[in-house]
């Protein structure tokens, strides 16, 4: 029995040895790098553009606050009330303006930094951390493990 148990063992440790030789191992070979880059060029765009957009919002903002500025400034120094309150209409219209189009360049902002980073993985995967976000050809998910 005992000499039936080395003999068994001895089939596999050479089994396996012989295996490893030939470069058969299963777990053994590197599968081929995945290449991305088609998203990453994608996601490189969506940032560039969403940047842009950001930056115009943000100078929408800036010459609405301007905007809201002269006209609280022509309300002060009106000289009847038919001319402040359509300067007064006018200044909380700039600054609504003003607040939508600060959404907006901080929503930008945001998609920016989203995009920027699904770019940059996109172009080196092997980057990733090790968690539960997996990029394919398909999608990038996120997958939560219990």
């Amino acid at each position: 029995m005992r000499t039936l148990s080395v003999m068994v063992i001895l089939v596999f440790v050479s089994g396996s040895t012989v295996a490893l030789a030939q470069g058969s191992g299963l777990m053994l070979e590197q599968e081929p790098r995945k290449d991305f880059t088609g998203f990453g060029w994608t996601f490189l765009l969506l940032t560039a553009a969403t940047l842009a957009l950001g930056v115009k919002a943000k100078a929408d903002s800036d010459d609405d606050l301007e905007r809201a500025e002269t006209s609280f400034a022509n309300y002060q120094n009106a000289t009847t009330s038919g001319d402040a309150a359509t300067f007064r209409a006018t200044t909380d219209s700039a600054l609504n303006d003003a607040r939508a189009n600060e959404g907006r360049a901080n929503l930008a902002l945001f998609l920016t930094f989203v995009f920027g980073l699904t770019a940059w993985y996109s172009f080196n995967p092997e980057d990733l951390p090790d968690n539960s976000l997996a990029v394919t050809h398909n999608a990038i998910i996120f997958q939560h493990r219990f």
